[in-house]
């Protein structure tokens, strides 16, 4: 008896205990799907905003060739007549012709009547080979449709392929004008040459075990891979190469600098850039200034007043399209088949480069890939 009463004691307060628990936890529960299920049609409705957004912008997007906007380099003067001076900016690395801002900025021009004169600001170390001629010949395009003033205004650095697309001034001389290449005092110019780059890294890839077997249609396809020495015949094709776009490089300096004899050119033209002095005594350049001594140089081979006129330039419109299409070029770069592929497959530039100390597969790499 006092076992069982003891028993039936010490049993009855479980009950008690755990039943007010189970509502607790009930509630609890229900507040949590709560919350997740509020969390969720928020997290559905504001992507269907970004999708609608998207969609939007997209509709709006122009089918062809978006041009730049233009926009003013100096207040709207009262007494504007109509009349406008237009500077383009070739201020990056030359990797694109057709579709680069430059480019973008000449299609603008072509199409505006009441543009007079116009002064081209390079500020670019050069770059591809193609693009540089590209743009070369849209400048020269641009000049022979609307016979207007092009002076041009060199920045920071306007050397090799950026020199090369300055050279499309020498389409002035048709029209009687001079003195149309500006370098700042601390300008460096030149880097008249061709380079196709090439790293070996033989060495590295003998030392871990990488063989380079491709199935080739000839022993010439393929040719610049990294992970093979350059034979002598690859080598006499790709010098061939770079001889070739280095003539034309000398034929489109003599057209911009008609002054400068063969000879003279040829001591120059070793891809040596030159401070603005050098250059001015090269007759690389016509005259040390600034990009308002362009300007006012440019105005008065168009016979515009200063004070009448209305300056402008160009800036590439950004919007919620733009800004989608910029993460797929950076994720698209950033993606290693497309380094791969940069690297096994020489390219020639008209581009001065200081290239950085390149570490040795014996260090650095031997260092990231550890046996």
């Amino acid at each position: 008896m006092d076992t069982n009463e003891n028993y039936e004691t010490e049993s009855q307060p479980a009950p008690q205990a755990t039943a007010p628990s189970a509502p607790r936890a009930a509630s609890g529960g229900s507040a949590w799907s709560s919350l997740l299920l509020l969390g969720l049609i928020f997290s559905v409705l504001f992507n269907l905003l970004l999708l609608f957004i998207f969609l939007i912008t997209l509709s709006l997007a122009p089918t062809g060739e978006s041009l730049v906007e233009e926009v003013p380099y100096n207040e709207l003067n009262p007494n504007y007549g109509g009349e406008k001076v237009a500077i383009l900016r070739l201020e990056e690395v030359i990797m694109e012709g057709e579709d680069s801002y430059l480019a973008k900025q000449i299609e603008q021009i072509k199409e505006d009547e009441d543009i007079k004169a116009m002064v081209l600001r390079v500020n670019s170390p050069g770059g591809m080979v193609s693009g540089s001629d590209y743009l070369y010949h849209k400048l020269i395009e641009l000049q022979k449709e609307k016979e207007i003033p092009m002076v041009v205004s060199m920045g920071t650095i306007a050397a090799s392929g950026g020199y090369y697309i300055a050279m499309a001034s020498g389409e002035q001389k048709t029209l009687g004008n001079e003195g149309i290449i500006f370098a700042e005092p601390t300008t460096w110019t030149g880097s008249i040459g061709v380079i196709i780059p090439h790293y070996n890294l033989a060495g590295f890839a003998e030392e871990w075990g990488i063989e380079e077997d491709s199935i080739k249609s000839h022993p010439l396809k393929g040719m610049g891979g990294v992970l093979t020495k350059l034979t002598p015949k690859e080598e006499e094709v790709l010098q061939s190469l770079v001889n070739d776009s280095f003539k034309r490089f000398k034929e489109i300096v003599l057209f911009g600098r008609p002054m400068l004899k063969e000879e003279d050119l040829d001591e120059v033209a070793t891809g040596q850039v030159f401070t603005a002095d050098q250059a001015l005594e090269h007759q690389l350049v016509d005259k040390i200034g600034y990009l308002d001594d362009a300007i006012d140089h440019a105005l008065s081979l168009a016979k515009i007043d200063r004070e009448d006129a209305y300056l402008v330039e160009y800036e590439a419109p950004v919007d919620f399209f733009s800004l989608f299409s910029a993460q797929a070029k950076v994720e698209k770069n950033l993606h290693i088949a497309d380094v791969l592929s940069e690297l096994n497959n020489p390219k020639a530039y008209y581009l001065y480069a200081w290239m950085p100390g390149l570490p040795s597969p014996k260090t650095t790499l031997h260092s990231l890939f550890q046996k």
